[in-house]
């Protein structure tokens, strides 16, 4: 993977911070990783904030398909990214996949969704 994924735990969620220069392949490896971890955790955050490279829209969709695909609809997903990258199009082909995910570009948003009592 060209992609490197710090995995942390905390009381309430783990965390996964990405970071290095995107390609498809290698993000498709770390949703792989996500998916071996969301067996301990139901709420997972995670930091894509160091990820550099342009993803087109292909690759949104791509990714948010892989996902909804292989992801548990039982975890919470929040994602943070640069405010420039969000434009919900990853999400919303997630969530139309019954993926439950968000992907905002602050930590607190992102904290405050996820950690949210339903």
């Amino acid at each position: 993977m060209s992609l490197e994924v710090k995995i942390s735990e905390k009381k309430d969620y783990l965390e996964f911070i990405i970071k290095g220069t995107f390609d498809l392949f290698s993000l498709k490896e770390a949703v792989d990783a996500l998916k071996d971890a969301q067996e301990k955790y139901n709420k997972i955050l995670v930091d894509a904030t160091g990820l550099s490279g342009e993803i087109v829209e292909l690759d949104r969709f791509g990714i948010g398909e892989y996902a909804a695909d292989i992801l548990s609809r039982d975890v919470k997903f929040a994602m943070i990214a640069e405010d420039k990258r969000v434009n919900k199009f990853f999400e919303n082909i997630a969530t139309n996949r019954g993926l439950n995910v968000i992907v905002v570009s602050d930590r607190q948003s992102a904290l405050n969704w996820l950690l949210k009592e339903e």
